[in-house]
């Protein structure tokens, strides 16, 4: 059973939850950076601003471009080898399950999950992986060290075993690539000091103050300069790992790949000011994560062999609305492989479990079309303004989304069949003993919780689901959005 979070838990996972999404798909990102020595091939230079605002039809022709993937070559290994790194004090789950996930799926290279030790890993907002090998392992195994290592963003930016790794690695030659908010872990080994870079919107000004003699570039997916790749928010994991897969295997192979994914264009191309917090979305989710009679549980089905870039994106999603949490459910609770072959960890069996309703298993074989199918889903069951939020935390594609102005279906109106049923449970009264203990239950988690597996049982239920301990610190780090944002200027 978990303990409750501390103060310092819940603001860092604050960070984490917002630091790690948020985007548009009228302003999908890419990244592309700039290198300074004009001599250096592993030198990316940034285009002009007017190139900027008026990109080519796929921004996958420019020159940048080409130059990003000419830097990415793999170092030393035909069939490159690859470490996702993961450390249990919280690994954001997007941005660790579709690098993991692509490149896995593009058959170029071998993918492992590293971690300091090996074992169980949480992952943030949602779900439980084991790592594959220790550090030390790794390096027992491979001496001359990884072709690419992939950091996403980390609960503990400052594990001084993950630093003194990550330096080592990129001593040793590896491309080292920061998912979203993974670009402050890397700043904290040191690695951004002198480079031009990019973050999620949330701690980008943030990640400029301690950097310098660094540079900022903005409307960047991802920026390349001298073996460290960075990127904006969670949902930027998908372009990144097919610009890897391009840079690995050529354009016709990640072209392919990226049809498979259901993924149109994977460049840099990106408006960072289309995102920012506004006190109207603080608003939302403290009001969301108050209500707690109306918080839901969301059964995630997995089974043997499930993708883990749908998986991903329906998990990660379902569990930033500050109303909502996910739960993998299978059949029996035992471990189960992925599609390529990391292990998950079910939160519980089918008989033991206890869910609202269960996500469409159809959603989870999405791949990158899982997002947007989610964030209609989404859309449909909590309303537009959810939805928006949510998409903004993982800088997604939301189209309609984004805009203040945008149309959108009320929140009580039915999208033709669009989301998930609505189940209807039994509640008991505003203030009854169970919903008081059930909303407090952070602090003393409730290990005795069940899921119910099916609908029918589901609507037998007679009253709301206890917030597990991580969504509630999930839930209650809200409280410190306006204190650890970053944000200087006015969010209204």
């Amino acid at each position: 059973m978990r303990t409750s979070p501390s103060p310092r838990s819940i603001l860092t996972v604050t960070v984490l939850l917002f630091a790690c999404g948020g985007a548009t798909p009228a302003a999908e990102e890419a990244a592309v950076a700039d290198e300074a020595p004009a001599a250096e091939e592993a030198a990316v230079a940034d285009e002009a601003p007017a190139a900027r605002e008026t990109p080519s039809a796929s921004g996958l022709e420019s020159d940048a471009h080409a130059r990003a993937v000419l830097a990415l070559a793999p170092p030393r290994r035909a069939r490159p080898l690859v470490a996702v790194l993961a450390n249990d004090s919280g690994t954001e789950t997007t941005d660790f399950l579709v690098p993991y996930g692509i490149l896995a799926r593009s058959d170029l290279a071998d993918v492992v999950a590293v971690a300091p030790e090996a074992g169980p890993v949480t992952l943030l907002p949602a779900l439980r992986i084991e790592a594959e090998t220790s550090f030390a392992a790794f390096d027992r195994r491979h001496p001359e060290g990884a072709d690419y290592v992939v950091v996403p963003a980390l609960h503990d930016r400052d594990d001084p075993r993950v630093l003194d790794w990550i330096r080592r690695q990129s001593a040793a030659g590896a491309i080292v690539v920061g998912i979203c908010s993974g670009a402050m872990v890397l700043s904290e080994a040191g690695l951004l000091a002198d480079r031009a870079f990019t973050t999620h919107w949330f701690d980008i000004d943030r990640l400029s103050r301690a950097n310098p003699g660094g540079r900022r570039v903005d409307d960047r997916r991802y920026v390349v300069d001298r073996g460290v790749v960075t990127t904006t928010g969670v949902s930027a994991s998908v372009p990144v790992s097919l610009l890897l897969v391009e840079a690995i295997g050529g354009r016709a192979r990640a072209r392919a790949l990226a049809d498979a994914l259901g993924v149109d264009d994977w460049s840099a191309d990106h408006r960072s000011g289309a995102f920012e917090l506004r006190s109207g979305q603080v608003a939302l989710a403290l009001g969301n994560w108050l209500a707690f009679w109306r918080h839901e549980r969301v059964g995630v089905p997995v089974r043997p062999a499930v993708d883990e870039v749908g998986l991903a994106f329906v998990a990660d999603a379902w569990s930033r609305t500050f109303r909502s949490e996910a739960v993998s459910v299978s059949v029996d609770g035992a471990p189960i492989r992925t599609r390529h072959g990391l292990l998950l960890l079910p939160d519980a069996s089918e008989t033991d479990a206890e869910v609202d309703w269960q996500v469409d298993p159809a959603r989870l074989d999405s791949a990158a079309r899982a997002l947007d199918l989610v964030l209609r889903d989404m859309r449909c069951r909590y309303g537009r303004e959810v939805a928006a939020f949510v998409a903004l935390q993982l800088e997604a594609a939301a189209p309609g989304l984004t805009r203040p102005d945008a149309e959108g279906p009320r929140s009580d109106v039915a999208c033709e069949g669009e989301a998930p049923p609505r189940a209807r449970t039994s509640r008991q009264p505003k203030g009854s003993p169970r919903q008081i203990s059930g909303a407090l239950s952070w602090v003393r988690p409730d290990a005795s919780r069940k899921i119910v597996p099916s609908e029918t049982v589901i609507a037998q239920r007679s009253g709301p689901p206890a917030p597990s301990a991580r969504a509630a610190m999930n839930a209650s780090s809200i409280r410190a959005i306006p204190t650890s944002s970053g944000i200087d200027r006015d969010p209204s």
